[in-house]
């Protein structure tokens, strides 16, 4: 958030931070609680590792701040996004969705993953490595 002053009124703009998908395709999203734990952190790169992926060799890796707007800009390729414990809005867009369901637009593939505890339940392992494997297979 940038701040202005006119006179003696304050204006607080909101920022958004653009995110530079140029390196890479595929994009990883995660929310800040999940890279601020090793055991949460350790299960996204073996999620990652079970789709053939590494930071910095085929994808990038973003740590997604609470209180931050973030866009996604789309470039000349079809972007590959997998998020935890993001919510749409933070990145931009005005869905409706749900988690672990592969969501197609014309500039990227996107799932909205749950936060790492999530997956102790059987159910939702199962809807993200279908789903996983519809957007890296």
């Amino acid at each position: 958030m940038e701040r202005y002053y006119s006179k003696n009124i304050q204006y607080e703009i909101e920022q958004s931070v653009k995110l530079d998908f140029t390196k890479f395709d595929t994009q990883i999203l995660v929310h800040e609680k999940i890279d601020a734990s090793e055991t949460s952190k350790s299960f996204i790169f073996n999620v990652l590792k079970a789709v053939k992926l590494q930071v910095e060799l085929n994808c990038n890796y973003y740590v997604i701040k609470e209180n931050v707007d973030y866009k996604l800009t789309p470039g000349e390729s079809l972007y590959k996004v997998l998020c935890f414990g993001i919510q749409p809005e933070q990145i931009g867009f005005q869905i409706d969705h749900k988690k672990n369901i592969v969501i197609q637009t014309s500039e990227f593939s996107l799932i909205f993953g749950e936060f790492p505890e999530e997956y102790k339940s059987e159910q939702n392992k199962r809807l993200l490595w279908e789903s996983l494997k519809l957007l890296f297979t």
